[in-house]
């Protein structure tokens, strides 16, 4: 292999970061909120008295609650959103209207 000569090549990468920026910075921000529940479970320890069996559980239920509610707000975002369409089908369907409802110009509606 002596002798062998590597070229380098320059490639240049457009993206858009937008997500992942959004990602990290939720991420970082579960990370803070996680640092923060592990830090007053350890002064709840130290100055409450508290068994360290009774501060771990409770940190463990804050915990999974925590992933829980990440996890179901996408379910969340969904039902809302159905919801929200459906009672504004039923609007429409009750006032005849196909579309959103347009003021005249004095005020009134169309």
């Amino acid at each position: 292999m002596t002798g062998e000569v590597i070229e380098t090549a320059i490639i240049e990468v457009e993206a858009d970061l937008k997500s992942f920026n959004k990602d990290l910075s939720s991420a970082k921000k579960q990370a803070d909120m996680l640092g923060n529940k592990i830090a007053v479970a350890m002064g709840d320890a130290v100055i409450g008295g508290r068994s360290l069996e009774q501060i771990f559980r409770n940190l463990a239920l804050d915990i999974s609650k925590g992933f829980l509610q990440a996890g179901l707000a996408p379910l969340q975002q969904i039902v809302s959103g159905g919801v929200s369409n459906l009672a504004q089908n039923m609007v429409s369907s009750l006032l005849g209207t196909t579309g959103p409802i347009t003021p005249f110009a004095k005020g009134g509606v169309i």
